[in-house]
């Protein structure tokens, strides 16, 4: 199940949505209005270790 919590496409998917509702305050009531490179790598280092098996 992690597996596909931390697939790149539902992240994707999460942050298509997230950039659709212009940032709108969530569960964690931060505005967000565009990735930032934080994000992104974490996209990458969650993808990378999906990939490996290493969770």
């Amino acid at each position: 199940m992690i597996e596909a919590i931390l697939s790149r496409d539902n992240l994707l998917t999460a942050l298509k949505r997230v950039e659709s509702n212009k940032g709108s305050h969530g569960v964690e009531k931060n505005a967000r209005t565009n990735p930032t490179a934080t994000d992104l790598q974490l996209l990458a280092y969650h993808q990378r270790r999906t990939e490996t098996g290493n969770l």
